[in-house]
């Protein structure tokens, strides 16, 4: 049987070419999430995205490694027409959200900790 690939192309699901709202990132990331859920290959294609940061990315790929393992991450989810500028902000994301989802408790208290100093 044949794996189903999904293709979901960013600048169609944001309407815009500017990757920059945690709020338009919420809805690339309800995508992947429902697809991984179902074990569905995903390719994320950046045809036509002039601007991509952090925040957009973390929001929309970082938080899968909430429910996901980096095993999972990577056999099911792919990019393409990505500019190759884009590639350290997707490397910082790829590699930052696994540590801190997996310390996040301790993330979270230490800010705490120090807000209340």
């Amino acid at each position: 049987m044949r794996q189903e690939n999904i293709l979901i192309n960013v600048r169609t699901v944001i309407n815009s070419p500017f990757c920059i709202d945690s709020a338009d990132g919420q809805k690339i990331y309800e995508l992947l999430h429902k697809a991984l859920s179902e074990k569905k290959h995903v390719t994320l294609s950046f045809r036509g995205i002039e601007l991509l940061i952090t925040a957009f990315l973390n929001t929309a790929v970082g938080q899968l490694f909430k429910d996901f393992n980096e095993e999972q991450i990577h056999s099911y989810l792919s990019k393409t027409d990505f500019n190759p500028q884009f590639e350290p902000v997707w490397d910082k994301v790829l590699k930052g959200a696994p540590v801190f989802y997996a310390h996040k408790e301790k993330i979270e208290n230490d800010i705490k900790e120090i807000l209340e100093d």
